[in-house]
């Protein structure tokens, strides 16, 4: 598919990229001004956005979920919640398997997490010597 061959839907697709990059910008905008304007949500937002491959929209996004972090009473019940804690695998006591992670979770907070973790190992910032320490 070439541009030459359909110019319309081509002109067409350009003003709505435009158009939803604008209204991203102003989405941004607006989030940014509300996490200004509270000085909780704000303080939330700084711890959360120091830890590497935390970003804006992360940070946004767990703030919402979590009530500005007051919706959980621990770590442990978040990690169930959001599916990244494993469960060991058994039936009876003689059947164990490997552990295993929840299929029932929120998966945009387990992906965000996730991918969050991934940046973080990618860009050394620390976490080999957690992850060794944990698998030895």
């Amino acid at each position: 598919m070439k541009e030459e061959d359909f110019p319309e839907l081509f002109s067409v697709y350009g003003q709505v990229n435009v158009t939803l990059k604008e209204e991203m910008y102003k989405l941004e905008k607006a989030i940014k001004a509300v996490i200004q304007d509270n000085e909780e949500l704000r303080i939330s937002f700084g711890l959360v956005t120091t830890v590497k491959g935390i970003g804006f929209i992360v940070a946004s996004h767990l703030i919402v979920y979590t009530h500005n972090f007051t919706r959980f009473d621990n770590w442990r019940k978040f990690a169930c919640n959001s599916g990244i804690a494993p469960f060991d695998y058994q039936s009876g006591s003689s059947v164990r398997g490997k552990t295993q992670v929840s299929s029932i979770a929120n998966m945009q907070v387990k992906k965000d997490v996730a991918h969050g973790g991934y940046l973080c190992y990618s860009y050394r910032c620390g976490i080999e010597r957690v992850l060794s320490s944990e698998a030895g």
